[in-house]
């Protein structure tokens, strides 16, 4: 049977600097959202960072929605 996993939606503009200081607060997964662009964002570096920075955790990003887009 798989676990349940708790997690909270983050814009994905500011996971970086949103998800390090909530971390310690149990949340188990993380969906990175987007309203109708991602602007400049480098997606593979910001995905590089994120998944460096929850190695040794077992966190996880199952889905990254874009609303509002076209």
């Amino acid at each position: 049977m798989q676990k349940l996993r708790i997690g909270t939606l983050v814009a994905g503009g500011d996971a970086l600097t949103v998800i390090p200081p909530i971390l310690p607060h149990g949340f188990e997964c993380f969906t990175l959202t987007f309203w109708q662009t991602i602007g400049n964002m480098d997606l593979p570096e910001t995905a590089k960072r994120l998944n460096e920075m929850l190695a040794e955790k077992d966190e996880r990003f199952p889905a990254s929605p874009s609303l509002g887009t076209r």
